[in-house]
């Protein structure tokens, strides 16, 4: 099971504290990928729901743009990209790289890049609070993986909310670096691409509702869990419950919704007889 500070050591974690305590020339650099990052947000808002140029991301800077520049925090010439650190970070690490690779499609490749890490980024800012506040919930008991998951649900979906251009952007991926935590907390068990598609899915409902609420978070944790296998002994009272119902009710019923009801149940019982002979001693029940 995994804990809260299993979620300290992930792989863009390393990327956020190593780069950004950098001083000199490498903490310039730092600061320049902010500028383009907020200047990516800017030109999602001033343009949504298409994809944006190089030129549309330059409009939106606060300082003269250098083409230089840009092409050393976007592209194949990147400087000390986010996705560079995944694809060395291991068989994992090199899974969620190749999920998040820019493809061919309408974005040009350095913005696809610069989106993407603009996500990471504006994400990460609000996920100091939340892994202190599971740092709070593991000083009075344990955090189990049901609690994790709907927090860090919550949390995409409070990202998307209040960033609501950015968010939408490449058909409403997630952060990446919220899909590493996910995978994390649920011990790898999704692929990567379930993982993406879940959140992905998140992000569509908050940024659509435009609100945080249940419906999202729960419709998101159920498609992790997968569907759920009644308990024999609850199927059979369900099934007793209703056999009680159509008998109650049968008197008022009118005589062709009676007869599809016993041809439904006439069906249902030939095939349970069926298999039960089939897979007869197979084990007690």
């Amino acid at each position: 099971m995994a804990t809260p500070q299993d979620l300290e050591t992930t792989t863009a974690g390393a990327w956020f504290e190593g780069f950004a305590r950098r001083s000199g020339e490498a903490r310039n650099h730092w600061d320049t990928k902010v500028a383009y990052y907020e200047a990516t947000r800017r030109a999602l808002t001033d343009h949504p729901g298409r994809p944006l140029s190089h030129n549309e991301i330059f409009e939106a800077l606060a300082c003269a743009p250098v083409k230089s520049t840009y092409y050393q925090v976007a592209g194949n010439n990147a400087k000390n990209p986010l996705i560079d650190w995944y694809a060395k970070a291991g068989e994992r690490g090199a899974a969620i790289a190749r999920a998040f690779a820019p493809s061919k499609g309408p974005w040009p490749v350095p913005v696809h890049g610069l989106v993407n890490e603009a996500k990471a980024w504006t994400y990460w800012r609000g996920r100091p609070g939340w892994l202190e506040s599971l740092r709070r919930l593991g000083r009075t008991g344990d955090v189990g993986g049901t609690v994790m998951t709907r927090t860090l649900l919550g949390v995409v979906a409070e990202w998307a909310v209040s960033e609501p251009a950015l968010a939408s952007a490449l058909d409403d991926g997630p952060p990446v670096c919220a899909v590493e935590d996910l995978l994390v907390i649920r011990n790898w068990e999704p692929t990567v691409e379930q993982a993406r598609g879940v959140l992905r899915q998140v992000v569509r409902d908050a940024v659509r509702l435009g609100e945080v609420n249940g419906y999202v978070i729960d419709g998101a944790e159920a498609r992790l869990e997968g569907p759920r296998m009644p308990d024999h002994r609850e199927l059979q009272a369900r099934l007793s419950n209703a056999i009680m119902e159509i008998q109650d009710s049968a008197p008022g019923m009118p005589p062709r919704i009676r007869l599809r009801i016993v041809a439904l149940m006439r069906d249902a019982v030939d095939e349970l007889a069926a298999y039960a002979a089939e897979h007869d001693g197979e084990g007690d029940a």
